[in-house]
């Protein structure tokens, strides 16, 4: 939804909405990526200390319960900044991907 929403607005605002602009599509990949990381972050780094707790202890001793999901907890977002760049450089370069192949399998098609 955040990516074609994104798309559309810049191809909106750009003055072309029939072809699609691989900065309009880099860009909505990329927001698409930090605003899924800005979402799910806070309950990724829980599973991330309850993975940790249950390696480190013993088998056979019990294990810490879960830890509480704390959306306003800054402990929570430790890490974050990377997290976001990488992923939207990843969604960027995915996005432009999936866009290239669309339009040439859509050109095969035609032909």
């Amino acid at each position: 939804m955040t990516y074609e929403s994104v798309k559309q607005v810049l191809l909106t605002y750009g003055g072309d909405n029939t072809t699609t602009s691989p900065i309009a599509v880099a860009s909505a990949g990329g927001l698409c990526g930090v605003v899924s990381w800005a979402l799910i972050y806070p309950i990724d780094s829980a599973k991330s200390i309850y993975q940790r707790n249950c390696l480190t202890h013993p088998k056979g001793e019990v294990v810490k319960k879960a830890p509480k999901i704390q959306f306003f907890n800054r402990r929570m977002y430790r890490g974050i900044g990377v997290s976001m760049t990488r992923s939207c450089v990843v969604n960027a370069i995915f996005f432009s991907a999936f866009e290239f192949l669309k339009k040439n399998i859509n050109e095969l098609e035609d032909k």
